[in-house]
C-alpha cells in the first residue's frame, strides 16, 4: 500500500503505522469559516483550511506515562470519538478511556487534560460557560475553565442514569442542551448544562426512536440546523 514521506520516516525509525483507522466523527465552523477537523482511532486528528480540499494531521503531546505496558501504549494513541471547536482556535476532542484533548491552535496540536476518569468519553460539546463531554454508563464531566480542569455534577443536577450517552449538543446561545443516550434516553437542559431533567422519548414499533441532539435542538429552536435520527434497539 501507499505511505506518505511521514509514515515512511516513522517505520524507517521503528515506529508503528496503522492502516485501515476507522474516522469516528467530522465537524466543520459554521461559514464563512473553512475550517474542519475529523478524529478516529489511533490518535487520528486531521484539520483542514479549505472545507476539506486538503488535510493535515494534528499532533497529539506525548504525556510523561513510562514503560511499554498496553496502557501506556493506548494512552498515546488514543482511540477519539468526537471533536468540538467554540471558535476558530479553540477545540477538544473526546475518547475512550476518558481521553479529553485540547488546542488552543486551531488543531495544530493536541495537548491532554486531566478528567480523573477511565470511562469512555463519546461526545463532547460547549455550551454558554461550559464545556460537557459524556459517555459510557451515565458518564458526565464539565469543565468552566475551558477543558484544563474537569468536575463531576453536583448532587440534584442530574438524573442519576446508568445508560451510554451517545450524543450532546446545545443550541446557538448555548443554553438550550440535550443529551440522548440509550433506550431512548433524552436529557434536557434549560440553564447551560448546570441542571439536566429527563425527557420522555415517543416509542414506535416498540422500538425507541432516538433522534440526534442537533434534531432536539431544532424543535426547541428552529433556526438550528438538522443532522437526521438514529433508530437504537
Amino acid at each position: 500500500p501507499w505511505l506518505s514521506t511521514e509514515d515512511q520516516e516513522k517505520i524507517r525509525a521503528g515506529g508503528i503505522v496503522h492502516e485501515d483507522v476507522v474516522l469516528n466523527d467530522v465537524y466543520c465552523r459554521p461559514r464563512p469559516s473553512e475550517r474542519c477537523w475529523i478524529v478516529g482511532e489511533f490518535g487520528t486528528v486531521f484539520r483542514s483550511e479549505d472545507l476539506g480540499a486538503s488535510w493535515a494531521r494534528g499532533v497529539i503531546e506525548r504525556s510523561q506515562a513510562r514503560g511499554r505496558d498496553r496502557e501506556s501504549e493506548a494512552s498515546e494513541a488514543p482511540q477519539l470519538f468526537a471533536v468540538r471547536f467554540a471558535d476558530e482556535r479553540e477545540g477538544w476532542v473526546a475518547g475512550l478511556g476518558g481521553v479529553v484533548l485540547r488546542s488552543a491552535d486551531a488543531g495544530r496540536r493536541w495537548r491532554r487534560a486531566q478528567t480523573g476518569v477511565r470511562r469512555s468519553f463519546f461526545a463532547i460539546a460547549r455550551s454558554a460557560d461550559r464545556v460537557v463531554a459524556v459517555g459510557e454508563r451515565g458518564l458526565v464531566r464539565f469543565s468552566s475553565d475551558g477543558g484544563e480542569t474537569w468536575a463531576e455534577p453536583a448532587d440534584g443536577d442530574q438524573p442519576d442514569v446508568f445508560s451510554f450517552l451517545r450524543d450532546l449538543d446545545f443550541d446557538a446561545a448555548g443554553k438550550v442542551g440535550y443529551m440522548v443516550g440509550r433506550g431512548g434516553l433524552i436529557l434536557r437542559t434549560d440553564d447551560a448544562g448546570r441542571r439536566w431533567r429527563a425527557v420522555l422519548p415517543p416509542e414506535r414499533a416498540g422500538r425507541a426512536f432516538l433522534p440526534t441532539a442537533v434534531v432536539l435542538l431544532k424543535r426547541a429552536t428552529p433556526a438550528a440546523d438538522s443532522n437526521g435520527s438514529r433508530r437504537v434497539k
